[in-house]
């Protein structure tokens, strides 16, 4: 039993360890990315700017590409977690409200990352344009089905 419970200790401070260091990593990504795009950003200048050695950044995310759509990924479902129940009985005046002023406080508590997903819009999502077509249209599709009953509802004037 010792040896199992010892194997499963040690696991379980590898695994903090391995969050520990994706956090770390993740926030210096985001912070580098910000500052310099996606182009500009090196996985030396993010391990850098996380403390740790590059190879880390190879070992738990493969490629800048992929630590980037990681970035980005985490930014958008920060963004939209904020939105997502919503429902045809919700008040729209309080409901919209709320989304604004959660999106508002992230964009102040998180500015490198609100300037990471601009620049990428900004140069025609090159990374994210089957996101923004696919997973991400379909959520703001429910959501616009939401916003069109509410309309119908008379509960909100139309908009385009």
């Amino acid at each position: 039993m010792t040896k199992n419970k010892n194997n499963a200790d040690a696991n379980e401070g590898q695994g903090r360890i391995r969050k520990e260091n994706e956090k770390r990593i993740l926030q210096a990504a985001e912070k580098v990315f910000s500052a310099n795009g996606f182009r500009g950003a090196t996985t030396a200048d993010i391990a850098k700017e996380a403390g740790l050695p590059k190879a880390n950044i190879h070992y738990y995310f493969g490629t800048k590409a992929k630590l980037y759509r990681t970035v980005i990924d985490d930014i958008v479902e920060l963004w939209l977690s904020s939105f997502r129940e919503i429902t045809e009985d919700d008040d729209p005046a309080s409901t919209l409200a709320d989304y604004i002023r959660a999106k508002m406080e992230l964009s102040k508590n998180r500015p490198e990352a609100s300037r990471v997903f601009a620049n990428e819009l900004i140069r025609g999502a090159p990374r994210i344009k089957p996101y923004l077509s696919g997973e991400l249209k379909d959520w703001v599709d429910t959501k616009s089905a939401i916003l069109d009953t509410w309309i119908e509802q008379g509960k909100m004037a139309p908009v385009d």
